[in-house]
Order: structure tokens, then C-alpha cells, then sequence
């Protein structure tokens, strides 16, 4: 699922709007966000898995503070609720 985020990156000092594509995992029933890319705010090209070692830096900021955001990881339970019920 893709989820909008945008977190302050300390390191850098700014916002950085972009797009998550997240997935929930269940261990022993707790939630986990898994984060399975990450695309600037356009949603086109991957900050995640960009050749450009700069993308690919601070991907690992942004992917770091999103593990880290309990209103991030509320956001996706929520939304895969939703999509297993009307699935």
C-alpha cells in the first residue's frame, strides 16, 4: 500500500515529502511496519533503490524514521484492515 509521509530528516535539517510503499507484518500479534520502497513525493522515481548513492542515503534516513513512527505504522493497520475487509 502507499501511504504519504513526510518526515523532518535531523541530518539534513528539512521536510521530506515522499511516498511510502509499506506493508504490515504480524509477529506473535504485534505490527511491524515493513518498508518496501520509497519514491519522492511524484511517486515515480525510487529514493530507496536509486543508483545515485545520495538517493539511496537518504532513503535509509527516511525508511529509519518511518520504522520509528507510531502514527505511521497506526496509518497502515488501519488501511490493511481496510483493504482485507473489502477484499
Amino acid at each position: 500500500m502507499r501511504i504519504a509521509f513526510c518526515p523532518f530528516i535531523d541530518l539534513l535539517s528539512t521536510d521530506i515529502p515522499c511516498i511510502l510503499d509499506v506493508s504490515v507484518k504480524w509477529e506473535l500479534g504485534t505490527p511491524h511496519l515493513v518498508i518496501d520502497n520509497i519514491y519522492e513525493s511524484g511517486g515515480k522515481v525510487s529514493i530507496l533503490f536509486n543508483n545515485d548513492p545520495r538517493y539511496h542515503g537518504i532513503g535509509s534516513l527516511i525508511a529509519d524514521a518511518a520504522e520509528h513512527d507510531e502514527k505511521l505504522l497506526d496509518r497502515a493497520v488501519e488501511q490493511a484492515d481496510f483493504d482485507r475487509e473489502a477484499a
